[in-house]
C-alpha cells in the first residue's frame, strides 16, 4: 500500500520489485488517511506492506497506523519513506525509526545531500544482514556471493561529504524552523485564506519543503499562478507533490476515489525555503504570491 500523494519514487520502488502499489488516499495534512488504510486493507487481505510517507519534513505518528493493523489482526510491516524527514520527530521518535525500516534520501534538495543515493535504517539484525548483502552484489561478510544482486553502495567520497553535512544537521533544522515561523506570520497577515502545512503537537518538523494549501478555486489557476511567479517575479515555486493516479504510469494502481490527493495536487504550492534566506526575501515571496493570487481568488 502506497499513499497516492507522493513523489513517484515511492511507488516505483514497489513496481520494480514486481509488486502492485495500491494507491491510497491521504488526509488534508498529506499523510496516509487512517480510514482509507482500514478500508483498503479490508478489501485487499494480501497486502504485503504499508508504506508511510512523512510529508515535506513533517513526521507522522506511526503508532496510530500500527494500532489499525493491530485492531485488524494484521502483522504486516510498515516501511517509512522518510526521504524528506531526516531529523523530524513525533512523540520523541525519529521519522524513519518507528516502523520496521526507514528510508532516507540524500538528493541535492535534501538537508543532507551527497549528490544522489540514500540510506536505510532497521531495528532487526537479520534484516540488516540481508540488506548489507544485497547492497554489495549479493556478497556476505565471508566474501561469498549468496544471492543475485547489484551494486547499491555509495562511494567513500559521498559518505565523507554526507558525514560532514550530518554534523551540521541540527543547525540547519533550527534555521529552517525559524524561517518557517516567519513564513507562518507573514502568510497569516498577508494571505489569510492560505494555510501552511504545519507540524503537529508533540512533533518536530524539519520543514524540508514549505507547502501551502489554497482554497478549492485555486485549482483552476494553479499553473497560471506558478508560471507568473516564475516569469514575472523570479520566484521558483513548485506544486506540493504529485497525485500519482493522475500520472499515466500509475493509473492502473488506483485503490479508491483519491479525492483528497487530487485536490491537494491542484491546490498546493511549495514556496522557496533554504537556510540563507532572510526576512526580506520571505516578505518579497509572500507579497508576490498575494499580488498574483488576488487576480484569481477572492479573500
Amino acid at each position: 500500500m502506497v499513499p497516492d500523494f507522493t513523489f513517484p519514487a515511492t511507488a516505483n520502488a514497489v513496481v520494480e520489485l514486481g509488486g502492485i502499489p495500491l494507491l491510497t488516499d491521504v488526509n488534508e495534512d498529506c499523510g496516509l488517511d487512517l480510514s482509507e488504510l482500514r478500508r483498503v486493507l479490508s478489501a485487499h487481505r494480501d497486502v504485503k506492506a504499508v508504506i508511510l510517507v512523512h510529508p515535506f519534513g513533517h513526521a507522522l505518528d506511526v503508532k496510530l497506523y500500527k494500532e489499525v493493523l493491530s485492531d485488524m489482526g494484521l502483522s504486516i510491516p510498515i516501511v517509512e519513506d522518510a526521504a524528506t524527514a531526516l531529523g523530524s520527530t513525533c512523540n520523541g521518535r525519529f521519522a524513519g525509526n518507528m516502523g520496521e525500516c526507514g528510508c532516507y534520501s540524500f538528493h541535492p534538495r535534501k538537508l543532507v545531500a551527497i549528490g544522489e543515493g540514500g540510506m536505510i535504517v532497521v531495528n532487526d539484525e537479520e534484516l540488516y544482514e540481508k540488506l548489507r548483502t544485497l547492497r554489495d552484489h549479493g556478497r556476505n561478510r565471508d566474501g561469498i556471493f549468496v544471492v543475485n544482486s547489484l551494486n547499491f553502495r555509495m562511494s567513500d567520497i559521498q559518505a565523507a561529504i554526507g558525514l560532514v553535512q550530518l554534523s551540521k544537521l541540527e543547525r540547519k533544522i533550527e534555521r529552517r524552523r525559524r524561517l518557517a515561523e516567519l513564513y507562518h506570520k507573514l502568510i497569516e497577515d498577508t494571505i489569510p485564506y492560505a494555510k501552511p502545512l504545519m507540524e503537529k503537537k508533540s512533533c518536530r518538523s524539519t520543514y524540508q519543503s514549505y507547502v501551502v494549501r489554497f482554497p478549492k478555486e485555486f485549482a483552476e489557476y494553479q499553473d497560471v499562478i506558478i508560471n507568473r511567479l516564475r516569469r514575472e517575479f523570479s520566484i521558483e515555486v513548485q506544486i506540493g507533490t504529485y497525485a500519482l493516479h493522475m500520472e499515466p504510469a500509475f493509473q492502473r494502481f488506483v485503490a479508491g476515489e483519491l479525492s483528497t490527493s487530487r485536490l491537494l495536487r491542484r491546490t498546493t504550492l511549495t514556496l522557496p525555503l533554504y537556510e540563507s534566506l532572510e526576512y526580506e526575501d520571505l516578505e518579497y515571496i509572500v507579497n508576490s504570491v498575494s499580488e498574483v493570487c488576488k487576480n484569481y481568488l477572492k479573500e
